[in-house]
């Protein structure tokens, strides 16, 4: 059939207008499903964060319910009042974001009775604190109930979310499916109407004109067609049907780094040679199989590139065939990209995702670390009390023969003693953290020291009936140190060899000099440490047990304080263990030291001889006058006890007003103030007495007895007046040696 220009041209035009409606209602199509897509990726996005948002809330209710139980302070609950009125809130939108998911819409019923069931066990314990029943609530707490309540939430919420992924996964799936059919859509329509309108300009040209205008024409034509290639921002390669190449545009030749003429008849995989990533093995080629399949083909992820100068690049690419009029394949189009910042991108985003998970852990685990810590200074604080107090309340009824209260005496000294102990042991590891804990260094011997220890710690461990094994290097241990930390670095070790040793176990304690080092070691043959909890085990609050059913005391704050000391001193401290039950080996090495000529050493008291025993032969305060100025009763009670039995006359008052008058009637030979006191305190008390003449008491030497006990609360106490400062708690035998030191009543002959 024979047409007419004018209907081959009406025909044609007709034909690709058609083409181009085809192609917008099937981009339509494909738009209208991807924005439904987004759509509902969003809303699952909703349903994610309103799943963290229920989670969150049921912590914030236990955190406002442990806070009262610990507190007794009802403004701990305000987070717990607040979750009560978020919660149901979130289930809510729960419930109206899933209702196109009946599985969800379930487990939101379950969810809500886990919800309710959590918030009940969080009320009873609230109303048994305010009840009083403080105890009963914190057991209900230690029963682990609530955790298997919120371990069991957390899971079933886990449930929630993991579905939710799934649906979130595929709908991502499906959304990229549509933007991929959306632009191959859009792709293999253009690229058949411009095949079209080649194909219906080559007929015209061909009835209109000559040859060669029909030869210029579709010069033109391939020469529009490579411009606008050149133009795309992604890389095009094109190649014949035996998979020659016959075009690069400028990108692809950046990437690749052959140039247009010499790549052009090189066979394709020459130029685009493609592995990949993750094995190194070579990729078929996408435009080749796209020719072989007559279908357009995207690569697997993970593709590398590798230029010509061997370089390598990551790559998103695809293949397409090109087809003639006829609908044969003619040969294949390439197009590719680099993703370089992209992967760069995706590994930011992936550390920044492990750095939070990271943070999200240490956070977790310092916060269950404070919670162990608080509740095991809870039990440390309060079974010495729990033993002061009793026996000071049997005491009290005067029911106790003579044997029964020196026990009851012996057992209240011990347990204040351990109290004191406890104190001085947060008070070391408190300036350690704010690296105020100073030294007062000089040289030491460090025998005398170990010596020391070992005196100190030989009752405890001949009470267990542990052997004490001791191998000291005759000399050569000198080391520049302050010599009251150094005995606190191994008096620390010993106790914690005894603590662990059982009944008829052994010590050993060796010194030697190591080259230019002394090295102390404590070897016990105790319960050993856990080779897991061994790297730990002079980290700070750290304890192999922290449960209510550990074996052992205290704060796990020794060994830590003693790696701080050895440090400041220049040396190391480590620890070995073969495993439980096979006992623990510490071992600390210092640097050694020169001892000057003339320098006094560490002096060596008998252990044997109580302070008591000392201050009867030595010291004499009888008749001597002093006031004591303490605004809690029983301090006053038990510092006037304490100098009256040693001869000494007392006047007590309640308050520096009190105090100033009294002085002023009476002229004491020593004032003992207090300085924490209500309306004025003992800082200005001193003020006011030094402004006083000498006969009216300005002069009287004074002390600073105080808990306030930092270097700086030091300082201030002198820089305001008084001659000593001593800190609480304080021993009877320390106190009458400052009293005396400051009246002029120590006998010199007897102190030396």
């Amino acid at each position: 059939m024979n047409w007419s220009i004018e209907g081959r041209l009406i025909s044609g035009v007709a034909l690709a207008l058609a083409l181009l409606l085809v192609n917008a209602l099937v981009s339509y199509r494909a738009t209208r499903k991807l924005i439904d897509n987004e759509r509902l990726i969003a809303q699952t996005h909703q349903v994610l964060t309103e799943l963290e948002a229920t989670m969150s809330t049921m912590k914030d209710a236990e955190t406002g319910e442990r806070g009262f139980i610990i507190t007794g302070q009802e403004a701990y609950l305000q987070p717990y009042q607040s979750a009560l009125n978020e919660i149901h809130t979130h289930v809510e939108k729960l419930r109206q974001l899933t209702l196109d998911n009946p599985n969800q819409q379930a487990r939101i019923t379950v969810l809500e009775g886990k919800i309710a069931e959590r918030l009940a066990s969080l009320k009873t314990g609230i109303e048994m604190r305010m009840r009083g029943d403080a105890e009963g609530a914190r057991q209900l707490i230690a029963s682990g109930v609530g955790k298997g309540m919120m371990d069991d939430l957390r899971q079933f919420i886990n449930v929630m979310e993991g579905e939710e992924e799934d649906l979130l996964n595929r709908r991502a799936a499906e959304s990229k499916a549509s933007g991929r059919d959306a632009f191959l859509t859009d792709f293999v329509a253009n690229l058949i109407a411009c095949a079209l309108l080649s194909l219906i300009s080559l007929v015209i040209f061909r009835d209109i004109t000559a040859r060669r205008r029909a030869e210029e024409a579709l010069r033109q034509q391939r020469e529009w067609l490579e411009v606008t290639l050149s133009s795309i921002g992604d890389a095009v390669i094109t190649t014949d049907i035996n998979g020659f190449v016959s075009f690069l545009n400028p990108v692809a030749q950046g990437l690749t780094g052959w140039k247009l003429e010499e790549a052009v008849g090189q066979r394709l995989h020459e130029i685009f040679n493609i592995v990949n990533e993750e094995t190194r093995q070579t990729v078929e080629n996408p435009a080749l199989r796209a020719m072989r399949e007559g279908v357009i083909v995207g690569l697997a992820n993970h593709t590398v590139l590798i230029a010509k100068d061997r370089s390598e690049i990551p790559i998103d690419d695809s293949g397409a065939p090109i087809k003639d009029t006829d609908g044969k394949i003619i040969g294949a189009v390439l197009i590719f990209r680099d993703i370089t910042e992209r992967r760069r991108i995706e590994r930011e985003r992936s550390q920044l995702l492990a750095g939070e998970q990271a943070a999200r852990e240490q956070a977790e685990a310092a916060s269950r670390a404070k919670d162990e810590f608080v509740a095991v200074i809870s039990h440390e604080i309060r079974s010495p009390l729990n033993s002061i107090l009793g026996w000071a309340q049997m005491l009290k009824t005067g029911r106790l023969n003579k044997g029964e209260a020196d026990r009851a005496i012996e057992t209240i000294e011990r347990n204040a003693r351990m109290q004191v102990q406890l104190v001085e042991d947060l008070l070391d590891i408190s300036r350690v953290i704010t690296g105020k804990l100073t030294l007062n260094v000089r040289p030491v011997e460090l025998t005398e020291i170990i010596e020391l220890a070992l005196d100190a710690i030989r009752p405890a461990a001949e009470a267990k009936a542990i052997e004490l094994r001791v191998q000291l290097a005759p000399s050569g241990s000198v080391i520049s140190g302050d010599p009251n930390r150094l005995q606190q670095i191994v008096w620390n070790l010993l106790s914690n060899a005894v603590k662990f040793t059982p009944r008829h176990g052994r010590i050993e304690v060796r010194m030697e000099r190591v080259n230019s080092q002394v090295q102390i070691t404590v070897r016990d043959s105790g319960i050993g440490i856990n080779p897991e909890f061994l790297p730990f085990v002079f980290d700070r609050f750290s304890q192999a047990s922290t449960t209510s059913e550990r074996k052992y005391g205290g704060l796990g704050l020794g060994l830590a304080i003693v790696r701080h000391l050895v440090e400041l001193h220049g040396g190391t401290v480590w620890a070995d263990s073969s495993g439980e039950g096979r006992g623990a080996i510490f071992t600390v090495a210092f640097p050694v030291g020169v001892l000057r000529p003339g320098m006094s050493e560490f002096k060596r008291i008998d252990p044997s001889a109580g302070p008591l025993a000392y201050l009867n032969d030595a010291i004499r305060i009888d008749g001597l006058r002093v006031i004591i100025v303490d605004d809690e009763t029983e301090s006053r009670e038990l510092l006037t006890v304490m100098l009256m039995q040693h001869g000494a006359e007392v006047k007590a008052c309640a308050s520096a007003a009190e105090a100033l008058e009294e002085i002023e009637r009476w002229q004491p030979h020593v004032l003992v103030s207090d300085i924490g006191m209500p309306d004025e305190d003992g800082y200005a008390l001193i003020r006011k007495l030094r402004a006083r003449e000498p006969a009216r008491g300005g002069n009287i030497p004074a002390v600073a007895l105080t808990g306030y006990a930092k270097l700086e609360d030091r300082l201030r106490a002198l820089a305001s007046g008084f001659q000593l400062h001593v800190s609480k708690p304080v021993e009877a035998a320390e106190l009458i040696t400052v009293i005396a030191s400051l009246s002029g009543r120590i006998d010199k002959g007897k102190m030396r």
